[in-house]
């Protein structure tokens, strides 16, 4: 996938979804000293686990984010925000924030709700939905 320039691999490994970029390293052989050798450098992840909190009121594939991280030098360039949109329109699940939200994550999910395709409802556990943006 190219974005912003850049090539990314996006691959899961357990409840971890992992952004990575490949990166040419020294791989020196006798018939090639200058040889390099490309290498996978994870930049970010995303940690999903699959609930069925909401289920009741109409939601499918739910996963509730538990933890988002992205590589200090690349903070601000909107990595974060790739992750969770990979998560909802390549693999089609339904994200559920977790019980704190920071201020960066409701800024995101608010621009999310401007964006053709995308509904964001703020709901409450026990109560339902609040409001659809």
């Amino acid at each position: 996938m190219i974005y912003d320039n850049r090539e990314y691999y996006f691959y899961r490994r357990e409840s971890y979804h992992i952004l990575a970029t490949k990166v040419p390293e020294d791989y020196p052989t006798k018939a090639n000293p200058n040889g390099t050798k490309d290498r996978f450098y994870p930049i970010a992840m995303i940690r999903l686990l699959h609930t069925d909190k909401i289920k009741r009121i109409g939601y499918k594939n739910v996963y509730e984010v538990s933890t988002v991280e992205v590589d200090r030098d690349l903070r601000g360039n909107r990595i974060g925000k790739l992750l969770y949109y990979l998560s909802t329109v390549v693999l089609g699940y339904t994200l559920l924030g977790d019980s704190e939200q920071y201020e960066n994550a409701r800024r995101m999910y608010y621009s999310f709700s401007h964006n053709p395709g995308f509904t964001v409802d703020i709901i409450k556990l026990g109560y339902g939905i609040l409001e659809k943006m």
